[in-house]
């Protein structure tokens, strides 16, 4: 498994899960973070998690919903998007089930 700066918390989250672990961290839009600890930028971020996940409940159409709610909280609060799956979802081609149809519809406030 390939860790980076980048990517080394979902692969770690995914990895506790696979050994076992039944319950994990995420944060939407990978937002918080630690006061003491200087540079730390934020948390997983939730979308990464359940993406690499996929667990049975998650869909195309709640995966879109999360992805745009992450980018409307990340926005308003004025914090960089963290998230690598989000980020691809509006990078990748419209016939791809997990890319995005519209990357600036408004989030809508339906359950998940």
């Amino acid at each position: 498994m390939l860790l980076t700066v980048v990517n080394a918390s979902p692969h770690a989250t995914i990895s506790a899960v696979e050994a076992g672990v039944g319950a994990v961290d995420a944060a939407l839009g990978g937002l918080g973070g630690c006061p003491f600890a200087p540079g730390a930028s934020g948390n997983t971020p939730l979308e990464d998690v359940l993406y690499a996940l996929r667990p049975a409940w998650l869909t195309h159409e709640s995966f879109h919903r999360l992805v745009r709610a992450g980018q409307e909280l990340t926005s308003a609060l004025g914090e960089p998007a963290r998230s690598r799956a989000a980020e691809g979802a509006r990078r990748s081609p419209a016939g791809h089930p997990w890319a995005l149809g519209d990357p600036v519809a408004a989030c809508s406030p339906v359950a998940l």
